[in-house]
């Protein structure tokens, strides 16, 4: 259920004032989010520590922003959306297909990534 196609119907039912909230902060459910055209954010706690993921197609329901570090991420490898175009596959063809895109993208490791940034915040 965290493939793009099944986001962009999600997208497609939910009015215009709806939020969907999750526990996850991965790369890959934020950017699915963001590229089924939602606006996204970060749920954090009373620690200002990010402990989940809010969406909403209304700007105005997305109190805190996914910050430099956490944009930056959803660029690299680890975003790269799961797919089921006919929403009918199982989850092993999902992985597979995800996985096949994943070994030929030219996109940067998360790893790589995230040494990158902590390397230019020294």
């Amino acid at each position: 259920l965290w493939s793009i196609d099944f986001f962009k119907e999600l997208y497609n039912h939910t009015s215009d004032g709806g939020i969907l909230v999750t526990y996850s902060t991965s790369a890959v459910v934020r950017n699915t989010m963001i590229e089924s055209g939602y606006f996204t954010g970060k749920i954090i706690n009373e620690n200002n520590k990010s402990i989940g993921t809010i969406c909403s197609k209304n700007k105005q329901n997305i109190k805190n922003r996914l910050d430099e570090y956490e944009s930056g991420l959803l660029k690299t490898k680890a975003g790269i959306p799961y797919r089921d175009e006919s929403l009918s596959a199982d989850a092993s063809e999902i992985l597979i297909r995800r996985n096949n895109e994943v070994k030929q993208s030219t996109l940067i490791s998360s790893s790589k990534y995230v040494k990158q940034y902590k390397g230019v915040l020294k």
